[in-house]
């Protein structure tokens, strides 16, 4: 799915975001003992959430959400993701 699609979403579906995180290697080691699978790894992702929306930079994912009797909604655990991050993204049912 590409984002085209994705903005015509319709709010809330539930979606399947796969999508590539930033590795922190911390302590102090010698520049040479890092080797190529350490220089070029990334911590791959699964997100499933809820949809909210989409920017020119980000799609943003929802857990939780509530409808009240007073008419207004609340979402709760709001989620961003750098489109740029993302691998793929599947609707699910």
């Amino acid at each position: 799915m590409n984002f085209e699609e994705i903005k015509n979403l319709k709010k809330e579906a539930k979606i399947e975001i796969i999508w590539n995180d930033a590795v922190n290697h911390h302590g102090w080691k010698e520049k040479t003992s890092f080797s190529d699978n350490v220089v070029n790894s990334v911590s791959i992702c699964r997100t499933i959430g809820y949809f909210f929306g989409v920017t020119d930079k980000l799609l943003l994912v929802f857990q939780s959400t509530t409808h009240r009797k007073s008419g207004k909604d609340f979402v709760n655990n709001v989620f961003s993701i750098p489109k740029g991050c993302i691998e793929d993204i599947k609707i699910l049912k």
